[in-house]
């Protein structure tokens, strides 16, 4: 209710404009934070989109956790560079559109564009909101 739903609200909004728009989800936790967090802190995707997460977790850095960051930095200079985050073989970031509400999820299976698993939980919160 306080950030999930104001995100996909936001880019609702941005949409309605006319507006090209990508909804997102981070939840793929570092390797080295698996033990201590049970889901991925706000903010906490910022290094992987900026390919600091070596500089972020100096010496525990997976493969995988390097990976991942790879894989959100291209979408994040792609979408710097031309205005939409796909291209470059990376698997599809649908635009959003209010009538099917797609997310591109970034966790543990990697990035995956489609369905949002909690647009039913989502709905009601906005629901209630207005």
């Amino acid at each position: 209710a306080m950030m999930i739903e104001p995100a996909r609200f936001t880019v609702e909004k941005v949409a309605a404009t006319g507006q090209p728009a990508w909804h997102y989800r981070a939840g793929y936790v570092p390797t080295s934070m698996r033990d201590e967090w049970n889901g991925l802190p706000h903010a906490a995707e910022i290094p992987f989109f900026f390919k600091t997460i070596e500089d972020r977790y100096p010496g525990e850095t997976s493969t995988d956790d390097k990976f991942m960051s790879s894989m959100m930095n291209q979408y994040f200079v792609n979408f710097a560079t031309t205005g939409n985050p796909n291209g470059g073989g990376l698997p599809e970031w649908p635009a959003y559109d209010k009538e099917t509400k797609p997310v591109m999820m970034f966790d543990a299976e990697g990035p995956q564009g489609g369905d949002d698993p909690w647009r039913q939980r989502l709905d009601l919160t906005a629901d209630a909101a207005e």
